[in-house]
């Protein structure tokens, strides 16, 4: 071992002078002697080295991989939520075309909440309250009918009595005929029941709208309640009987509107008087009572 020192120790002052010194014949021994061992420790060592940046490439694909999925993931999920707001906005359209909407002021809410526990009254959750304007006992409607009316407004959240509960009752036209009779509820899942006090002919399909309330409440004149399903006479009775199929489906219920007390302003503002106005009209526009009228008040 020691004399294998001093020979590469020789070899490495040698190669510091001419490749024609006096050590070349030994470096070029020892070339021979060692070159098959270092070939072979760079043999046994590459095996390592490879594995090595193997384990490095296999951990970069792990990740690339893992990001892959993430982003997978998230363009599930925002296929998802777009086809979710796609429906919203397609509810959105529906409620916009709503006639009763274009007479009467409303606000937009969403339902956040269903009872359906059974015995109970069929309401809804609303995320609007008092604070926008909504109180008890006025209309609730989606793009497709009457959905019910407000039970309870608390200042940020309504609930809603659906037209499905069985305590729910309207008065409704026949859209054909004009005669007026009463739909209640049975239920959720369940047809509506329809009770005309006299004897009618209605035909399947037929479609019956609201009455309307004193003061429009709690119901506004010509929602949509639903369409005849099925016609039955009380036997010895002028009464007559029909199921109604609801025009909302409840199932579904997301998107509704509440219709606000008071008519909607449909002409727009009063004009101001003109200068070229009698000073009488311009008085009667602004509220001023005229000279005499004060005179006579003074009396």
């Amino acid at each position: 071992m020691l004399l294998l020192l001093t020979a590469l120790t020789l070899v490495m002052l040698d190669d510091r002078t001419s490749g024609d010194g006096p050590l070349a014949p030994v470096r070029s021994v020892l070339a021979d002697v060692l070159g098959p061992v270092q070939s072979g420790v760079s043999a046994a060592v590459r095996p390592v080295t490879g594995l090595v940046d193997d384990l490095r490439e296999l951990g970069s694909k792990d990740a690339q991989i893992e990001r892959l999925e993430a982003e997978n993931q998230q363009l599930r999920q925002d296929a998802a939520t777009r086809a979710n707001d796609l429906r919203r906005l397609a509810e959105y359209d529906e409620l916009s075309r709503q006639p009763t909407l274009r007479r009467f002021a409303n606000v937009a809410a969403r339902v956040t909440a269903l009872s359906r526990a059974q015995g109970f009254t069929t309401t809804a959750s609303i995320d609007v309250g008092s604070v926008d304007g909504v109180r008890d006992d006025t209309t609730v409607i989606n793009g497709d009918g009457l959905v019910g009316r407000v039970k309870g407004a608390a200042r940020s959240t309504s609930t809603v009595l659906l037209a499905t509960d069985p305590d729910f009752v309207a008065r409704v036209r026949v859209g054909t005929t004009g005669t007026t009779g009463f739909v209640e509820g049975q239920g959720e899942g369940k047809p509506l029941a329809l009770t005309i006090y006299e004897p009618v002919t209605l035909e399947p399909g037929t479609a019956l709208v609201t009455v309307g309330s004193v003061g429009e409440a709690p119901l506004v004149a010509d929602v949509l309640v639903g369409r005849v399903a099925d016609v039955r006479r009380v036997p010895g009775t002028l009464t007559t009987r029909a199921t109604v199929t609801p025009a909302v489906d409840f199932a579904a219920l997301d998107t509704v509107a509440v219709v606000l007390p008071g008519e909607r302003e449909a002409r727009g503002p009063v004009p101001a008087a003109t200068p070229s106005a009698s000073a009488p009209a311009r008085r009667r526009a602004a509220g001023t009572p005229s000279p005499s009228a004060s005179a006579r008040a003074s009396r």
